[in-house]
């Protein structure tokens, strides 16, 4: 039998998909090599583009078949799981992953100071949905103010669903003419 080459194939297969574009594809035959570190990689990577085409249910899936290991000692994947637990309305499971973000962000010296930047205002405005959530509205629209200064205008996506957040707080607490203005802006 040739067993011992489905590893190596599946590990082939992987990166000619994500040479090629095909992402959920190359995924997979990572998780098929046992590559749980190419996998994680590509979650890393390719998760916020999944939100945005509103393909919630692949990144589900991807995170349930990465070894926990993985996604805890990575910033970005406990930003990514956190992000998912907002897609899927489950405010109580978001805070463990900032934090465990923010503990990896203040230990790691392997990513720039903007990107460190960056992703501390999206971890800002996780939060803000999170207080928002719970009726701590004060809070929540101070957190969505400080993720605005943090967020650039590219990260269009993440600006846009901390706008609307700190929208809806801004009228839960009577500040309507607040609210239409950041939205507006």
């Amino acid at each position: 039998s040739q067993q011992h080459l489905l590893p190596e194939l599946h590990e082939k297969a992987s990166q000619w998909f994500e040479e090629n574009g095909y992402i959920n594809e190359s995924f997979d035959h990572a998780i098929k090599a046992n590559r749980f570190d190419r996998a994680a990689r590509l979650v890393a990577e390719h998760a916020q583009n999944f939100f945005v085409r509103g393909e919630v249910k692949t990144i589900a899936n991807w995170f349930s078949m990465l070894p926990e290991k993985s996604v805890i000692s990575n910033p970005r994947l406990c930003i990514d799981q956190a992000w998912l637990f907002y897609f899927t309305h489950q405010p109580e499971e978001v805070e463990p992953f900032l934090l465990l973000a923010e503990n990896k962000l203040t230990l790691t010296d392997k990513l720039s100071p903007e990107v460190i930047f960056k992703w501390e205002g999206e971890i800002m405005a996780l939060r803000a949905w999170v207080k928002r959530c719970f009726g701590e509205y004060a809070a929540s629209i101070a957190l969505s103010e400080q993720a605005l200064d943090r967020l650039s205008e590219n990260e269009m996506f993440v600006r846009c669903l901390n706008i609307l957040s700190m929208a809806d707080a801004l009228c839960a607490v009577g500040e309507t003419n607040r609210a239409a203005e950041a939205i507006e802006n």
